[in-house]
């Protein structure tokens, strides 16, 4: 999934002001999320874009990347303060770039692994919005509550880029959408990861994003475990 394709999809949604770090030794009490039941999950499609392909087992969510990209959504049962995010796994391959320093740019928006939230705010979609809007974005809208509408999608993203570690973007293509890049990977392997924010966010979905379309890469994702904080 690039984040130029969720630009165009959604672009009149998004923005954020969440800020965080890297914690190994998150506490608090946990959200677990399962990995294990596809019923719990939503997995659409983006027009023109091939999708990811997504088995379930008593392992996790494998998704595999074939030139592709699709958003995997787990909706909330109800609107829930977040602050942080736990999430295990297995690399079993990375997105190719041609020059590492061009991840996230045009032509090169992969990354390996997202973890976004969905925020409500006041954004509604109503009138032409909602006879032009995506079906995966209607049935998202689906899980606000009565009278909510949508805030902004907030990304915390894992890169093959270690400069990014550390920074956050307002994406170039939409000021609706907020990333921030909180870790780096190398290698393919596994993986575990804990971050905390500094201010919680409140969130009606989980989005994870694994995509390979910009740059035509073929890989698999693991993900064997996930859990958010509640304060």
């Amino acid at each position: 999934m690039s984040i130029g394709t969720i630009a165009l999809l959604i672009a009149s949604f998004f923005i954020s002001s969440a800020d965080g770090k890297v914690n190994s030794n998150l506490s608090a009490d946990l959200l677990v999320i399962p990995t294990q039941a596809i019923d719990k999950w939503q997995i659409e499609q983006y027009s023109g874009i091939p999708k990811n392909e997504f088995s379930f087992s008593s392992k996790g969510i494998l998704v595999q990347v074939k030139k592709s990209a699709s958003p995997l959504m787990y909706p909330l049962e109800k609107v829930t303060k977040i602050s942080g995010f736990k999430i295990k796994g297995e690399f079993l391959g990375l997105p190719k770039f041609k020059n590492l320093l061009s991840q996230g740019s045009k032509g090169a928006d992969d990354y390996v692994l997202r973890i976004g939230f969905v925020v409500p705010g006041d954004k509604k979609l109503n009138g032409f919005k909602k006879m032009f809007a995506a079906e995966w974005v209607k049935r998202l809208y689906a899980r606000v509550p009565p009278g909510m509408g949508l805030g902004y999608i907030q990304f915390f993203n894992i890169t093959q880029n270690a400069d990014q570690v550390g920074s956050r973007r307002t994406h170039p293509l939409s000021d609706l959408i907020q990333e921030e890049f909180f870790a780096s990977v190398s290698d393919h392997g596994p993986f575990e990861y804990s971050y905390e924010f500094k201010e919680p966010i409140e969130a009606v979905a989980l989005w994870v994003s694994v995509d390979g379309d910009d740059t035509k890469s073929d890989y698999d994702v693991l993900v064997s475990g996930i859990s958010l904080k509640v304060p």
